[in-house]
């Protein structure tokens, strides 16, 4: 599975400073993923900047997210922080978001909301079925 966006399109078409180089290929990676299940594989073998820059705002998404989740030794923890007090460093973490949603849902919700902006109009986030009468399917 080769990757929508490498850290040069970051660093020097969209502009991005937020995620380090080397953290980008594991975050480049995640983006992908959700990119390529959101659009069905569609933008697969597209060369647009919509789905690169698509691409580089979910990673800066999904790295925020990671920052604002780690333990004092800076690695992150897999949820969600409830409350924090820094008097004595005292974290409670929550194994679920308010709304029942687990850390990595959260953090997909917070990624599909920087995709969409930028493929909302490619036509790419339709999951419509194409051609559906050609397999048998007449009920759409």
């Amino acid at each position: 599975m080769e990757n929508y966006v490498d850290y040069a399109y970051y660093v020097t078409q969209y502009s991005g400073t937020t995620v380090p180089e080397e953290e980008f290929h594991f975050y480049s990676a995640k983006a992908s993923r959700y990119i390529r299940y959101l659009t069905a594989g569609k933008a697969d073998g597209l060369n647009l900047d919509e789905i690169k820059d698509a691409a580089c705002a979910a990673c800066e998404s999904y790295y925020r997210f990671d920052l604002s989740n780690r333990n004092q030794e800076g690695a992150v923890v897999g949820k969600v922080v409830s409350s924090e007090n820094t008097d004595g460093y005292s974290v409670s973490y929550a194994t679920e978001g308010s709304s029942g949603n687990t850390y990595e849902e959260i953090a997909d919700q917070k990624a599909y909301k920087a995709i969409y902006l930028h493929l909302a109009f490619t036509g790419l986030m339709n999951r419509r079925v194409e051609n559906a009468h050609k397999y048998g399917c007449n009920t759409l």
